[in-house]
């Protein structure tokens, strides 16, 4: 049975293995990449397996738990944890281990949370290709109006 309100906050070290990333070395699909220099706070999902610059650490999920759901799950906890964390531009990679995240318990509630998000990640995308369509409609008039 899914339940969205059985969930608890654990330690990212608990969830994931942490690595910064490494020149030449390929790493798994699924991971999650956290950028560390000249940060904004960029969380990204590497979908394929592959190399990933050094300016990130790569948080790969362990067993029991999902890369997508745990993607979705940093990226929620994380501007709170940048905030609190990030030194100037940058952010430490041992600070990475304070780092906590709400995990739901069950696999099944998990695949849950994952298909709600990349739907709704996919209705967001849409409708920022119809707004950059917009743009470059208005942006043509814009150049057409005073010839």
């Amino acid at each position: 049975m899914i339940d969205v309100n059985d969930f608890k906050w654990m330690p990212i070290c608990e969830v994931c293995t942490m690595e910064r990333a490494k020149p030449e070395k390929e790493y798994a699909g699924g991971s999650t990449l956290v950028q560390l220099s000249a940060t904004r706070g960029n969380v990204e999902f590497l979908e394929k397996s592959g190399t990933v610059a050094c300016h990130y650490a790569v948080l790969s999920p362990r067993n029991g738990f999902r890369g997508r759901y745990v993607y979705h799950s940093i990226e929620k906890a994380f501007p709170e944890f940048i905030y609190k964390y990030q030194t100037g531009i940058n952010l430490q990679f041992d600070t990475l281990k304070d780092l906590v995240i709400p995990v739901h318990r069950s696999v099944e509630t998990q695949k849950y949370v994952e298909d709600v998000m990349v739907t709704i990640d996919g209705l967001v995308q849409k409708e920022q290709a119809a707004c950059d369509g917009y743009n470059m409609v208005k942006q043509f008039y814009l150049r057409t109006m005073f010839v």
